[in-house]
């Protein structure tokens, strides 16, 4: 397994990959829209401080995929991961780990100081990254509002 950065050529194999993990348990994502779900990758992958990060094997086939930001902030640079995932086939087989530790070689090698991201408390993926050294910010509250 190794690390590598989206390009073009991946990008359609990356989309049907996280439709399918999207779609089903435990999120059941309704990208009904093609353009919609379109204008949510391209905006993920395409902007100058985006970071997308491939899992992949030897074959080059994609395993998983970490679709980010990196930012600046006066403590160093961080990475934000909007979205990370393994293919369903392959999950549960501790590729996910190894794919987070991968990631954090990489940004360890570039200076980065912090991995940083959202998940909710009632998927398994809250578990997942409490596993891997992720913490709960006490400081940090995510909120949102409806826009009526």
């Amino acid at each position: 397994m190794k690390l590598k950065k989206l390009n073009k050529n991946d990008y359609q194999e990356m989309k049907n990959i996280f439709l399918d993990v999207f779609s089903h348990k435990p999120w059941f994502d309704k990208w009904e829209d093609e353009k919609q779900l379109e204008k949510y990758l391209h905006q993920l992958t395409d902007n100058n401080n985006s970071l997308s990060l491939l899992l992949v094997d030897d074959q080059d086939e994609i395993i998983g995929a970490s679709l980010g930001y990196t930012f600046s902030w006066w403590q160093g640079d961080e990475y934000y991961i909007k979205e990370f995932f393994i293919k369903r086939m392959r999950q549960n087989e501790g590729l996910g780990s190894k794919f987070i530790e991968k990631i954090n070689n990489h940004l360890k090698d570039k200076d980065f100081k912090y991995i940083i991201l959202n998940t909710d408390k009632d998927t398994p993926a809250y578990h997942f990254y409490q596993k891997n050294g992720f913490q709960l910010e006490e400081k940090s509250v995510f909120m949102s509002k409806i826009i009526d």
